[in-house]
């Protein structure tokens, strides 16, 4: 159904006087071929909603100066937008070219900037790396979070209304352990945004801490979405004398799960292996947020303290190397060649293997439709991350394997969580066998630097 006012139009007339001469337009009474267009079709209303969400945005972030700028911008687009006329597909290319252009000047216009400091905490986070890899060649990483690592600092409370979960039920008549009374009471003051329909906070976690270094601790919201990738999404709200500032705006961002500088980051656990530790480093409070793949684990130390967003970021990166192996148990075929798998294993870890363009050779007079089956494994499913696809030559038979990892899961009694996958040419992926394999890890390289995060 037609709504009344394109806001493309309508958000213009928020800033006057800069925009005096715009007016909304009335979808009822559309005269122009372009207000038809956007009126009478449902994406097309959904893009002008996302543009005037990225617009307002923007200008809120801007000075005034700029902003007046941004409206006049915004007024000549309309113009060469309305070129368009009824052409959807015109339409659709103008307004998802303006809504990039806004979202990625807002992210730089917010974007904060790491300082000397941020790099001397980075520095220091290598340093430890090294030093704990002395003594601990698998877990550097972890132990020298841990040395730095504020948890002693925290004081959690979570809601959760699964019985068979672990977790605080909050109630407003009980403190719970470890909060003040002062913090307790900011927490109450801003209940209403945290009960649900039925009158119970709703299933979030927070978390008190001091991450701007101003004596009072701040409240750190986690919202975990119950999709099946696990995700949990943290903003910050701060402390002042009279209460959390910005509550109202994280848990409208966290709800609407936008891009907004309330938020902080955003971490999966299903599809992806990302998790976040709060450590300090020379004072100053950050979130460790680690990406893991397979041979790789990135650090990006996110600041929490300034109301900007983490656009570039220190970023630690770590290269791992694993003496991969087939698992030998009893369902171990005692006809498997494992000195082959186990060979063609270690060339794949040195960088000795090179796979062809197809992973196995093509034989004369394979039907067009057959030749995929030898020049890739196939499909994966998204809770598994494909290390590699590459040939294991067994008695003189080529055989496809692919190297099938949990994201870089890693653990000390299990070691890496890795599958081989191997299927004949010949027959398609769902014959594939699978064989778990073994492998302790060691660091290759460690490197530094400023990076795009985007978590």
């Amino acid at each position: 159904m037609p709504y009344p006012y394109i806001l493309s139009t309508l958000l213009l007339t928020a800033f006057l006087p800069f925009a005096a001469d715009a007016t909304p337009i009335d979808c009822a009474q559309a005269g122009k071929a372009t207000e038809r267009a956007i009126c009478t079709n449902e994406k097309l209303r959904e893009l002008d909603e996302q543009l005037d969400y990225a617009f307002r945005r923007l200008r809120q972030a801007l000075p005034d100066e700029a902003a007046a700028s941004a409206v006049t911008e915004q007024k000549g687009w309309l113009h060469r937008r309305n070129r368009c006329n009824e052409d959807h597909d015109c339409l659709v290319r103008s307004y998802s070219d303006r809504i990039k252009l806004l979202h990625d000047r807002w992210r730089t216009t917010v974007a904060y900037q790491p300082d000397e400091i941020d790099l001397d905490a980075m520095a220091q986070l290598r340093e430890a790396i090294e030093l704990k890899r002395q003594t601990d060649p698998e877990f550097p990483l972890e132990k020298a979070l841990e040395t730095f690592s504020v948890k002693r600092e925290m004081t959690t409370m979570e809601s959760i209304h699964d019985k068979e979960q672990n977790g605080v039920r909050l109630d407003a008549s009980q403190r719970p352990k470890g909060v003040s009374k002062n913090e307790w009471r900011m927490f109450l003051a801003d209940a209403t945004l945290r009960l649900d329909e039925r009158g119970r906070y709703k299933q979030l976690r927070y978390s008190w801490l001091d991450v701007d270094s101003d004596g009072r601790r701040d409240l750190i919201i986690t919202y975990t979405d119950g999709g099946t990738a696990l995700c949990n999404t943290v903003g910050v709200a701060r402390q002042a004398e009279n209460g959390l500032l910005n509550a109202n705006d994280i848990f409208r961002s966290l709800y609407s799960l936008r891009d907004d500088p309330y938020l902080l980051f955003t971490a999966c656990a299903r599809g992806h292996n990302q998790s976040a530790e709060w450590i300090k480093i020379n004072g100053r409070v950050y979130a460790a947020y680690r990406d893991s793949h397979h041979g790789v684990d990135e650090i990006s130390l996110l600041n929490p303290a300034p109301s900007k967003k983490n656009v570039t970021t220190p970023r630690i990166g770590i290269r791992y190397g694993y003496d991969l192996k087939v698992k030998r148990n009893a369902q171990t075929p005692k006809s498997l060649n494992l000195k082959a798998i186990d060979s063609a294993l270690r060339k794949l870890e040195d960088g000795a293997l090179r796979t062809p363009k197809a992973i196995c050779p093509i034989p004369k007079g394979t039907p067009q439709e057959m030749r995929g089956l030898y020049e890739t494994f196939g499909t994966s499913h998204y809770s598994s991350e494909v290390a590699a696809d590459f040939p294991i030559w067994l008695d003189k038979q080529c055989y496809i394997a692919r190297l099938d990892s949990h994201f870089g899961d890693y653990f000390k009694d299990l070691g890496i969580w890795a599958y081989l996958l191997l299927r004949h040419p010949e027959e398609d992926q769902e014959k594939a066998i699978a064989y778990s394999l073994t492998g302790r890890r060691y660091i290759k390289s460690i490197e530094t630097g400023l990076a795009k995060f985007g978590g």
